[in-house]
């Protein structure tokens, strides 16, 4: 095993055209960095985030925590336990997948301090544990491919099923976002309301 890990984890692009909640891409930059190291002490202890005041280092409110502790959960690891640095690179409620990449950086970097030992969809499962605090449900479309990389649909939540798509080579993504904070939580609720409104527009 090993003592300290540093990991990058993506910014994420999804609700591609039709693939709303089921398809996603990976971007190069931004994303999120975490550093983590073992310890004999157990559980997981957030010892600083930086570059976003607004986030707990309370390990049951901050996804990078509920996710770290989802993979030693996996492992069945409860002799001993892991200290994370979280160093937010990216702006939250962008649309860009924050708290995936956050939740995905705490799975990813706990499974390299043990090894490697859980296969990469593994490691989706427990990072979706920490983007279900954030958003309220476990939805992939972020998280598949910030573990993953690339394009990736999700053709099933349950039980988990994640194709990789081939990536054009002539495909350039330009992001565009209006430095306003929208939560995943509030935008879906958003999004039901609207859809609500349509199906009595139409039933009536």
């Amino acid at each position: 095993m090993t003592k300290r890990v540093r990991v990058f984890a993506p910014a994420t692009a999804s609700n591609l055209g039709p693939g709303f909640d089921v398809l996603g891409l990976a971007l190069e930059k931004p994303g999120d960095v975490v550093e983590a190291e073992l310890t004999d002490q157990r559980g997981v202890k957030i010892v600083e985030v930086t570059g976003a005041d607004s986030l707990s280092t309370d390990p049951n409110e901050n996804v990078v925590g509920i996710a770290a502790a989802a993979v030693l959960e996996e492992l069945g690891i409860y002799d001993q336990g892991v200290r994370l640095w979280l160093h937010k690179r990216m702006p939250i409620g962008s649309g860009l997948g924050s708290s995936a990449a956050s939740s995905v950086g705490g799975a990813v970097a706990v499974n390299a301090l043990m090894g490697n030992p859980l296969s990469a969809r593994a490691v989706v499962s427990c990072a979706l544990r920490g983007e279900a605090a954030a958003s309220g449900t476990a939805h992939a479309d972020n998280v598949a491919p910030s573990v993953l990389g690339g394009i990736v649909l999700i053709r099933s939540s349950e039980p988990l099923d994640l194709i990789s798509l081939p990536i054009p080579a002539a495909l350039q993504i330009v992001i565009v976002y209006p430095h306003a904070e929208v939560l995943t939580a509030e935008a879906r609720r958003l999004v039901a309301e609207h859809r609500f409104a349509i199906g009595q527009a139409v039933t009536n």
